[in-house]
């Protein structure tokens, strides 16, 4: 039973690192504005800046500011979704 369990632990893993991919800078602005479009119901957003935070092992997060107010902080590994 326990071999069982650490070997679907195992394929789950190798799962998810095999669909795992980082999300440029520029696929942020674009996922970051169709994301405030939806919520904000305007097609007219300008992006002011986006930041780029870093961990130890390289970039963990993009923060994407925009003029008309408001933010969307989206996850550098694309398999993750944006936080509202």
């Amino acid at each position: 039973m326990i071999k069982k369990i650490v070997i679907i632990v195992i394929a789950v893993f190798l799962f998810e690192m095999g669909y795992s991919q980082n999300r440029t800078e520029e696929l942020a602005k674009k996922e970051a504005k169709e994301w405030m479009q939806y919520v904000k119901k305007s097609n007219k957003l300008t992006i002011k800046n986006v930041a780029t935070r870093n961990g130890k092992n390289g970039p963990v997060f993009h923060s994407v500011n925009f003029t008309e107010g408001g933010f969307v902080v989206l996850p550098v590994d694309a398999t993750e979704l944006p936080n509202k």
